[in-house]
């Protein structure tokens, strides 16, 4: 093999994995829990559950690239009450072509001012790439039950019917399907 094909080989190689560090683990072990809590629970469709098993193949082979792929789930939590206003959270874990996202936002109503959206925090991560993570927790005052993606998710219990689900996935022709009686 040539010098050129060698100095090709490394920067190639360098492209196959996501260059994870110790700070991200508690970010991707959270999204791999909040998967796995997604598959299990008894209100995603079985079409969803089809490409929520896709994003959970791409999460726990990390730091490994998988085949490009997009899909994205959205968990919606339900809406609570804290005197006159009201707080929803919405997590996102998503995969466009090599590109890694996971995000909490969610959205704070109350009835004197109204409403507005708002971000707890982002992950992003290409191979090759030192993954960006952005923390606005602690400018999260107004969101009274304001917390860390581990502790949200693990207080979640899916098996509630008040949370929601959003999968987009192209890819998979069963999304969309109406339901037909047997």
């Amino acid at each position: 093999m040539d010098q050129t094909s060698e100095e090709d080989g490394d920067v190639a190689g360098a492209t196959d994995t996501y260059m994870l560090r110790a700070q991200d683990k508690p970010v991707l072990g959270t999204a791999v829990a909040l998967l796995r809590k997604t598959i299990a629970s008894p209100h995603l469709e079985p079409a969803q559950l089809v490409s929520v098993a896709k994003l959970l193949h791409v999460y726990t082979r990390l730091p490994r690239t998988s085949e490009d792929i997009e899909v994205t789930l959205m968990v919606k939590g339900p809406t609570r009450t804290f005197g006159t206003h009201r707080i929803y959270h919405v997590w996102n874990i998503g995969v466009m072509g090599q590109q890694l996202e996971v995000v909490g936002n969610g959205y704070f109503w109350r009835p004197e001012t109204g409403g507005d959206s708002f971000t707890s925090f982002s992950w992003e991560a290409e191979p090759g790439w030192e993954p960006h993570y952005s923390d606005y927790l602690d400018t999260l005052g107004l969101v009274d039950d304001a917390q860390t993606f581990q502790q949200h998710v693990d207080g979640v219990d899916l098996s509630e019917a008040e949370y929601e689900f959003g999968v987009d996935d192209d890819a998979n022709p069963l999304l969309g399907e109406e339901d037909q009686d047997i």
